[in-house]
């Protein structure tokens, strides 16, 4: 547990020197000059995200993120170190952004950050600036000092902290929140950490938009400030940042367009009555299957959602829906009515979820998907969009209760033939599927895997890809086909490696599967790009499976040191390292682990090496249940 420091004291004000006297003609004229330039060109806000920190050191990293400005956040794992009382002058852990600002302009700051776990301990960080100074020019919070401005996102005493939010300083603490530069040019900005656990996507320096206020809430805020600067604002979730979505796969109830009551959604009473993931008058809530949920729905409210359609064609939309009672919903598309009043059942309650389907003849191109609300007294969860009249991802009771059944394959690159391999994933059962040596060479395998597995298996699959990079190729990297429905996904690429990351719903539990691909020759690489993978998953809570090629024997470094932090499931399930030889036959280098947190929640219960003359490597299979 972190130990909150004392209040700090006022800082003492410099003393200003008298300078010669200026005679009041020659200071009016100035003056006149300095009003002209400045209403003839205001002074510019400075917004940075994560992809503007160009040094990042120790317990710091970039990670992709579905809420955050840009698709990705800056976090440190929390270790549940103890604050700080000052920044150091050489920290071990912090990032750093450089930006341009002008001389003498006053900068108010703010940060959106959020806590791990919505911890007041995990809440706060330094920040310290090149060049910076205060109102009376004496200087503040340089790198390499032991100055910073302290930004702590609790915003009073034990009133506590909740999703993303917006703070300029520390609610204890008196010091100078608006800073200057004695002259214009790149600067630097250096978040430090003060407490662990911390995660930012937007810091703001404001010359002119948000002077005098923040621009959004201290708690559950969706506000993403445009990196442009200016004021433009977009109060939206990372799922409708302006790029229009495909209507294909899941559409989650609470990802509706941007914009006002009226514009992007209808709803009868003000505010959020759950509180949760959006300010706005939508009424939003945590549900029961993960993420969340809209409800309070009135008669007559809908939302809208911007989406593309690929082609012209016959589409089943997929309601997942609770209600105590019964009611009705439907849909339109660009106004007119496609699906009528889709009768809802009685779920015998809140959160006891049901899945109601229509299919319609939609035409392709950009369209307004509107849900419409017949009746109160329902909950809406998501919908999901397949092609032709089909049916959703099947979850994991569709296909033997709670097992979830994992495979791993290092397929090279094809070439032994795509059908073939596809043939043999279909066979093993597979519930979620790991590719190493994924291909866009010869045919773009994101797209056509799931394609020839919806073909072989009559039901609807989802990809997830990651690229290469550096000294490898950008059309090879690691590929996730999973036919359970995903809730969140994410990639990650460093050291010239692509992974990826799924977080697929199995009856009801939320389990993360990463997938990685190690380096084969450069053992260094191979060291970094694990250390890398290890943390990367340590980001994510719940049950977790990381897979993939290894390239590397049971007793090397490299298994040891994944084994500090997971369980081999081979060996979870023979009791032995032996045998379970995936490389030609002869060594195991492809792996499925189960991480020790939460691990009680996965439990091994099979696991085989079936022979295939498909690739060098064979598949590894294994089945766990799920609790």
């Amino acid at each position: 547990m972190s130990v909150r420091v004392s209040p700090f004291g006022r800082e003492a004000k410099s003393v200003r020197r008298r300078g010669p006297v200026v005679p009041f003609a020659r200071f009016l004229a100035a003056m006149v000059c300095v009003f002209a330039a400045a209403s003839s060109a205001a002074a510019q806000d400075v917004v940075l995200y994560s992809t503007d920190a160009s040094t990042v050191r120790g317990n710091w990293g970039r990670v992709e993120s579905s809420s955050a400005a840009g698709g990705s956040k800056m976090t440190s794992s929390d270790y549940g170190w103890s604050s700080t009382d000052a920044p150091s002058g050489d920290p071990g852990d912090y990032f750093e952004a450089t930006f341009q600002a002008e001389a003498w302009t006053g900068y108010r700051v703010w940060v959106r950050m959020r806590a791990a776990g919505d911890s007041k301990w995990n809440d706060s960080v330094w920040l310290q600036f090149s060049d910076a100074v205060n109102s009376d020019g004496g200087a503040v919070y340089g790198i390499g000092s032991g100055s910073g401005l302290l930004v702590n996102l609790e915003t009073c005493n034990d009133c506590g902290v909740g999703g993303w939010g917006w703070s300029g300083g520390a609610w204890w603490v008196t010091q100078p929140t608006t800073i200057q530069f004695t002259s214009g040019g790149s600067k630097t900005v250096r978040v430090q950490t003060r407490e662990d656990g911390v995660e930012i996507d937007q810091i703001v320096l404001s010359a002119s938009s948000y002077r005098y206020s923040a621009p959004g809430s201290p708690t559950w805020d969706s506000t993403h400030v445009s990196e442009g600067g200016g004021g433009a604002v977009t109060t939206v979730t990372a799922a409708v940042t302006g790029a229009v979505r495909s209507i294909l796969g899941t559409i989650e109830a609470e990802d509706f367009d941007n914009g006002a009551n009226g514009t992007a959604y209808w709803d009868h009473t003000g505010g959020n009555s759950g509180n949760q993931y959006r300010s706005t008058d939508v009424d939003i809530e945590a549900c029961s299957e993960g993420g969340y949920n809209v409800g309070w729905v009135g008669s007559g409210e809908w939302l809208n959602y911007t989406v593309n359609v690929p082609s012209s064609g016959t589409y089943t939309l997929e309601f997942r829906v609770a209600s105590p009672g019964g009611g009705s919903l439907g849909a339109q598309f660009n106004g007119s009515d496609r699906t009528g009043a889709i009768a809802v059942p009685a779920t015998g309650g809140w959160q006891s979820w049901t899945t109601v389907r229509k299919a319609v003849d939609l035409s392709a191109g950009t369209q307004e998907l509107k849900v419409v609300f017949d009746t109160a007294g329902l909950n809406l969860n998501y919908i999901n969009v397949v092609e032709g009249e089909g049916s959703a991802p099947v979850s994991a009771s569709a296909v033997g209760g709670e097992r979830l059944r994992v495979m791993t394959w290092n397929i090279s690159m094809g070439d032994a033939g795509t059908w073939a391999q596809a043939q043999e994933i279909a066979n093993t059962g597979a519930d979620v599927v790991l590719l190493q040596e994924a291909s866009k060479f010869n045919e773009d395998m994101e797209r056509t895997y799931p394609d020839k597995l919806r073909q072989l298996t009559g039901q609807n699959w989802s990809a997830v890809w990651a690229s290469h990079f550096g000294r490898y190729s950008e059309n090879e990297g690691t590929l996730i086909l999973t036919r359970l429905r995903i809730v969140d996904r994410s990639t990650r690429r460093i050291y010239d490696r692509g992974f990826t990351r799924v977080l697929v719903d199995v009856g009801g539990v939320h389990v993360n599967v990463l997938n990685a691909h190690l380096d084969w020759y450069d053992t260094g690489m191979r060291s970094a790009q694990l250390e890398d993978f290890m943390w990367w998953g340590r980001q994510f809570s719940g049950p977790r499976i990381a897979g993939g090629d290894f390239n590397a024997w049971w007793g090397e470094w490299w298994i040891r040191r994944m084994t500090e932090e997971h369980t081999d499931t081979w060996v979870d399930v023979t009791g032995s390292n032996e045998n379970g030889y995936s490389l030609n036959g002869a060594v195991r280098f492809d792996y499925l682990f189960r991480a020790h947190h939460d691990g009680w929640r996965l439990a091994p219960t099979a696991m085989w090496v079936p022979w295939s003359g498909l690739s060098d490597h064979y598949p590894v299979v294994a089945d766990y249940t799920v609790r």
